[in-house]
């Protein structure tokens, strides 16, 4: 239970300082604007996409929080029940798809601004070659 609290406390703040290091550039919908600069500093210093890898930090503690070991649900029983366990399935599937979404998202992204920004694109990501977890993907 809290290494899953501690993921969303974690990607919540890693949100929040992308939010930040974006301000009005940041939308839910990909758009680029004429006026959009490329950020590559603070969290965008370490990998290229740090508001969807801590997106899939807060929705793995959720699910961590929600189903995993300490959790309410799993403490009372109600996870052996076969009720709970296709609630635990749907949801399971549900944020297998949101992380699959985010994971082909940051490849369209990184499509629409190396189209924009070209060799300052280039060096960014030569220089921060991962696109969601350091060393790993």
């Amino acid at each position: 239970y809290i290494a899953g609290w501690l993921l969303q406390i974690t990607g919540t703040l890693i949100r929040l300082a992308c939010y930040r290091a974006l301000g009005r550039q940041f939308t839910f919908e990909l758009a680029i604007r004429d006026e959009h600069k490329l950020v590559t500093s603070g969290a965008y210093a370490v990998v290229r996409h740090p508001a969807y890898a801590g997106s899939i930090m807060v929705l793995s503690g959720t699910l961590l929080c929600t189903f995993g070991p300490g959790s309410w649900i799993r403490e009372c029983g109600w996870l052996e029940t076969v009720a709970m366990q296709c609630v635990a399935a749907l949801f399971a599937g549900w944020a297998s798809w949101i992380v699959f979404y985010q994971i082909k998202r940051t490849r369209v992204e990184d499509d629409a601004l190396r189209e924009k920004f070209r060799g300052d694109w280039e060096d960014w990501a030569e220089r921060v070659s991962y696109r969601l977890v350091p060393g790993l993907f």
